[in-house]
């Protein structure tokens, strides 16, 4: 849950310094700049097909455009998502909140597990408005 243990923080960050430095000999590319640079040569047929795809044969990768629920509950989480970082600074409770919303197992499970997605979103903005308020009454105090 933190970033700067995680991912981007412990790894991502601390190499891109090192390329920017110039001390490191692997550096990043473009998919469509390597893919520019050495063009393929052969290719190959590719069968459609997944797994743990629940009610579907998993022949038209359905199952990732996810269900009406599930892509109403994505929505739910970019409009909580935007107006936490509107406010424009860090605020981990909300945070937390947020990324505990977007983990994928909410949205992995088909729709079993949506509702834990707005119940992150809900306490998240129940607490955005929280300070909205705080702030209008030291705007208008002040």
């Amino acid at each position: 849950m933190q970033e700067e243990s995680g991912f981007w923080g412990h790894f991502f960050a601390p190499y891109m310094e090192k390329v920017r430095k110039g001390d490191c000999v692997i550096t990043p590319i473009k998919i469509s700049t390597y893919i520019e640079e050495n063009p393929p040569e052969t290719y190959v047929a590719v069968r459609t097909d997944a797994w743990n795809v629940a009610n579907t044969s998993g022949y038209d990768f359905s199952q990732w455009q996810g269900s009406e629920k599930q892509r109403k509950g994505i929505e739910e989480l970019w409009a909580t998502s935007r107006e936490y970082h509107r406010l424009g600074r860090r605020i981990p409770g909300i945070e937390e909140h947020i990324l505990r919303a977007e983990t994928s197992c909410n949205l992995f499970w088909g729709d079993a597990w949506v509702h834990r997605l707005y119940e992150d979103t809900k306490e998240a903005k129940r607490l955005m408005e929280r300070i909205k308020i705080k702030e209008n009454r030291s705007s208008n105090n002040g």
